[in-house]
């Protein structure tokens, strides 16, 4: 909310360096929460249907040409188990409108 140059930042044709740097972070933080979740999916903590709620963020986040970019780029920062899941999502998952304000 304190930056919703952030959101712009997810499909802009050109953004700026701070821009970039808070999707960055942004996406990081984002993601980690996933792998967490993912996490206590693995562990049985939480059940299938909870996790797949909160999974569906994932396809939507990384729903960009840039995002999808960026995963590539720093998926290995991440437990190999977790990167392949998003892998395994992100193969046949369209792109998302979900950052596309004319799109509703």
């Amino acid at each position: 909310m304190d930056h919703p140059s952030v959101f712009h930042a997810f499909t802009a044709d050109e953004i700026s360096d701070d821009d970039k740097v808070r999707m960055f972070v942004w996406l990081i933080a984002s993601l980690r929460a996933r792998e967490f979740e993912w996490f206590q999916y693995q562990d049985g903590v939480i059940d299938e249907a909870h996790f797949r709620a909160y999974a569906v963020a994932i396809s939507i986040n990384l729903g960009t040409e840039r995002t999808r970019r960026f995963w590539e780029h720093t998926r290995f920062h991440f437990d190999p188990g977790f990167a392949a899941f998003v892998d395994d999502m992100l193969a046949d998952a369209p792109l998302t409108t979900n950052f596309d304000l004319d799109a509703w």
